[in-house]
């Protein structure tokens, strides 16, 4: 281990752990061209990146910890839409009882969660348990740095706008509220897509059961 560098190490161990060890990518998906480019290039950056920012910053688990949300916020919410997708296939239940005003609530709080401690924090705990002489030096010059950043937002440019389709409705956020929203547990002007006025959710006329 001593004569790989760790950042190299990290690069390709994070989507290892988020990915393939999960089971959210199997096997034969992981190990697709594609996916050997574009997985490392995302799950490494990030992680690499966390790492690097935090380590700067002085502040370590922490921040590790909040830069793994925002990433996992970035991955889901901009590039692959999970949060906002209702037809998302791992949702099941979660598509219908955790949504509400267009967003997969139950499902984004425990997705994030999951890359901030399994996709960031792990792999980067594992790479500085095998290299204890090089916990607290960089990984990465200003070059480095700069260079995945750049990586990793053409990858999730490619995920916006190639491997994603669904685009969340703008109909599906409502801003404005008003006391008589309060009282129905949702804000003024949210209904659910093909509902109207004097109508249910189901199509039936407005009325008691």
């Amino acid at each position: 281990m001593s004569r790989l560098p760790p950042a190299l190490v990290l690069y390709f161990l994070v989507p290892i752990v988020g990915e393939l060890i999960s089971g959210s990518a199997p096997p034969t998906e992981f190990f697709h061209p594609f996916g050997l480019i574009v997985l490392p290039a995302l799950y490494g950056s990030g992680a690499l990146l966390a790492r690097e920012l935090a380590l700067r910053w002085g502040k370590r688990w922490p921040t590790i910890l909040t830069l793994g949300l925002a990433y996992g916020i970035m991955e889901e919410g901009l590039m692959v839409k999970s949060l906002f997708d209702p037809q998302w296939p791992d949702l099941e239940l979660m598509a219908t009882y955790g949504r509400w005003a267009g967003v997969n609530w139950v499902w984004s709080l425990s997705l994030t969660l999951y890359h901030a401690v399994v996709s960031i924090a792990i792999p980067i705990l594992l790479v500085e348990l095998l290299c204890p002489e090089r916990r607290d030096e960089p990984w990465l010059g200003r070059r480095g740095v700069i260079g995945l950043s750049i990586l990793l937002v053409l990858d999730v440019l490619l995920g916006i706008f190639l491997m994603t389709p669904y685009k969340p409705p703008s109909s599906h956020t409502c801003w404005r509220w008003s006391p008589s929203s309060s009282s129905s547990g949702g804000p003024a002007g949210c209904r659910p897509p093909g509902a109207h006025q004097g109508t249910n959710v189901r199509g039936n006329p407005s009325g008691p059961a």
